[in-house]
């Protein structure tokens, strides 16, 4: 479902790295870890974001295929591992009622169009290597807010050596999940390489978001590197050595559909703590470090592997070879 960290309620036997994290001081961003320079080019103008009727059904945590063979009185499980009874199937709409709370949903097979602000950036390392970027906006609809302070410190925090991990930018207002309408993290499952992020749309709370940019940027990483949203054994080997949980989000979510065991979302909330502290390399952080010594320590190898990739050019991105989660 779409990232938002619930309230830490920790017993004494059981302490989250994200706790110590939230008691750290407050930390310089952009010394060890290099931001991109973000040059916004236009600003809102008016568009479409355009959803096929795959991309929204993923979006929305349905298997495109399955869902094609579903037939009444079956069994649909989403995938945010939730199990759903199909109550009824027309064309186009499927009626579920989740198997758990009773709740009744409904799933309509129809593509989408968005009424949005489109921004346009360029994204420059130290390199010159550069990147143009849109940005898709959909809350804040008032054309007489100006909301671009706030778009340009969520793109002025991207790291540069993320800047081949993604091509675009969509941010919506953040929703209830009822009546079946569950939302999986759009970034884990949509063909594009698109950082979707989920905002308060009653206002502008630019640290929560830029935290959520680096949450779909983790898993952005691991698609961009292994083609999967699963970062694989080696990073369960350092969750294992590291002991502690990352985050009560990461510690309870599962997807039991992509063979997960709680990799996936402990990655993106270690990407999350590990940009906020810029890498958790000095006095100030480093007890965050000393818990999540194994897991920062490979991140220390992803983001290096990044920049190699990044500064290697054209041809040797489009040669196969391990990455640094494969070992």
């Amino acid at each position: 479902m779409s990232h938002e960290r619930p309230a830490v309620s920790e017993t004494p036997q059981q302490r989250y790295a994200e706790t110590v994290f939230e008691s750290l001081p407050p930390v310089e961003i952009g010394i060890e870890i290099p931001r991109a320079s973000a040059t916004r080019l236009t600003s809102g103008k008016t568009t479409e974001v355009k959803l096929s009727v795959k991309e929204k059904l993923g979006r929305e945590g349905w298997d495109f295929q399955e869902l094609a063979k579903v037939r009444k009185g079956g069994v649909l499980r989403n995938y945010s591992g939730e199990l759903f009874e199909v109550v009824d199937v027309r064309k186009g709409q499927i009626k579920i009622r989740n198997h758990e709370t009773g709740t009744e949903g409904e799933i309509v097979a129809q593509s989408r169009a968005i009424k949005a602000h489109e921004y346009s950036y360029v994204l420059c390392d130290r390199a010159a290597h550069s990147k143009k970027v849109s940005v898709y906006e959909t809350v804040y609809r008032d054309a007489s807010l100006d909301t671009g302070e706030f778009l340009d410190a969520i793109i002025q925090s991207i790291p540069v050596q993320c800047m081949d991990v993604f091509d675009e930018v969509q941010i919506h207002p953040k929703s209830s999940d009822e009546g079946g309408s569950i939302r999986v993290e759009p970034s884990l499952f949509s063909d594009k390489h698109v950082l979707t992020l989920y905002v308060d749309k009653d206002g502008y709370i630019t640290k929560q978001a830029v935290e959520t940019l680096y949450h779909e940027l983790g898993h952005a990483i691991v698609k961009y590197l292994k083609g999967t949203m699963n970062p694989g054994r080696a990073w369960r080997h350092c969750m294992v050595e590291d002991a502690y949980p990352i985050s009560e989000y990461a510690a309870k979510k599962r997807y039991p559909k992509q063979n997960d065991n709680g990799e996936t979302e402990d990655f993106a909330e270690s990407v999350t703590l590990y940009l906020a502290t810029d890498g958790a390399k000095t006095e100030k952080t480093k007890s965050l470090r000393k818990i999540c010594g194994n897991r920062f320590e490979k991140l220390d190898q992803v983001f290096e592997d990044l920049s190699r990739r990044q500064n290697s050019g054209t041809f040797s991105k489009l040669l196969k070879s391990g990455s640094s989660l494969d070992s």
